[in-house]
């Protein structure tokens, strides 16, 4: 049989099956749906992470055997540890390079391109087992396989690669405090969809039953996660984020990286850092509660008992505790009503009412009282004298 009678239609049916894949993640964006490009350069990467992915297996197998750890060579532990540790890193990195795009700002942008990635890898993996089957056995049982695959790819590598991007989307606004937050739950799920699989070429009863465990278990990941996104992503939108993003793209350059210059001050590229008025319904890893010191006026943790910066102790008074979120250029606490971040001078989306604090320094340009510490104007960024 020549080469084009097998890998056409087996191609065709992969290539069917991830197009329903990529259209259901992608329907999910509403508000502001990614660039049909990006997604497409997403898809590219994803087909390419297959290549890393097949040289780490076969690294980590090899130095598994050098070790002494065989059983992670065979079969079974070649599916069941290390293709999913290792596919999952690989897909990862691949989320995390299109996460320093500017549009990508949120859990919902990093479970889309994940998914895209997730898709690319799984047509790819699907071609290459169809085409193996075939060599094996003949035509019919590689289409048939590629078709069993193909039916649970909404469930499969988009799913797991989604679900550690919106991690990666998460904490890059502020929201989680690594990047592979969800990796374990990603590679988690991948872990036992294999570890069914294999159950069922050896115990077809017992395994057919865990593989519909597995099947209810990667759906109701699936539901949770969109929940979780969507939620989120909708909130942006009443906040005016998106609305205000856009003025900002209009007006100048919206930053794809940190400020060159502490006097640089750019807007920030994220979600705007939740405040006491507008809280996150899902809490928020990286609030803290924060006070500024009487003395210097720095903003310093509750439970602190001496200022890191004038020595001063810390007596916190009730009426001072503020909750504060995190600057996405450098991490710096940011209160609320504050326009610009204090430690960088990245300017802020979003405002608040400002809470009443001690300040003993006036900036020049909009006659606001800073601390006497401060290098930027908390309300519009001036480098302070």
């Amino acid at each position: 049989m020549a080469i084009h009678e097998v890998l056409l239609p087996i191609t065709a049916l992969s290539g069917l099956f991830t197009l329903i894949a990529v259209y259901f993640y992608y329907r999910k964006d509403r508000y502001e749906p990614e660039s049909p490009r990006r997604l497409a350069f997403a898809f590219f990467l994803g087909i390419l992470s297959v290549i890393p992915a097949l040289i780490g297996e076969l690294l980590v197998a090899f130095i598994a055997v050098l070790m002494g750890f065989y059983f992670l060579a065979d079969g079974i532990g070649m599916a069941v540890i290390i293709a999913p540790f290792v596919e999952e890193i690989c897909k990862a990195l691949m989320v995390i390079h299109l996460s320093r795009h500017r549009d990508f700002d949120g859990p919902l942008d990093g479970l889309i391109y994940g998914a895209m990635v997730g898709a690319g890898f799984a047509m790819m993996e699907n071609i290459l087992y169809g085409i193996t089957t075939v060599v094996a056995a003949d035509l019919t049982a590689g289409l048939g396989l590629t078709a069993i695959r193909g039916a649970t790819q909404i469930i499969g590598h988009p799913l797991y690669t989604g679900i550690i991007g919106s991690g990666i989307g998460g904490y890059k606004v502020g929201l989680f405090k690594s990047k592979y937050h969800n990796l374990k739950r990603g590679v988690g799920l991948h872990m036992g969809w294999n570890a069914m699989a294999t159950f069922l070429e050896f115990i077809p009863l017992v395994g057919l039953v865990l593989l519909l465990v597995i099947v209810v278990i990667s759906i109701q990941a699936l539901r949770t996660e969109l929940k979780f996104a969507m939620t989120l992503d909708q909130q942006a939108f009443e906040r005016g984020y998106y609305e205000k993003k856009q003025e900002f793209m209009k007006s100048r350059a919206w930053p794809m990286t940190p400020p060159a210059s502490p006097s640089t001050v750019l807007p920030q590229a994220s979600v705007p850092p939740p405040t006491v008025s507008s809280p996150q319904p899902f809490g928020n890893p990286n609030l803290q509660t924060f006070i500024t010191c009487t003395n210097c006026n720095n903003v310093i943790k509750l439970s602190s008992k001496f200022c890191p910066f004038c020595g001063t102790k810390v007596v916190p008074p009730e009426a001072t505790k503020v909750q504060v979120g995190a600057c996405a250029v450098c991490r710096g606490p940011i209160l609320p009503g504050d326009r610009a971040c204090r430690r960088c001078g990245s300017s802020l989306v979003s405002s608040s009412p400002s809470p009443v604090v001690p300040s003993k320094k006036v900036c020049d340009v909009c006659g606001n009282s800073n601390s006497t510490q401060a290098r930027f104007c908390r309300f519009c960024g001036n480098p302070m004298g």
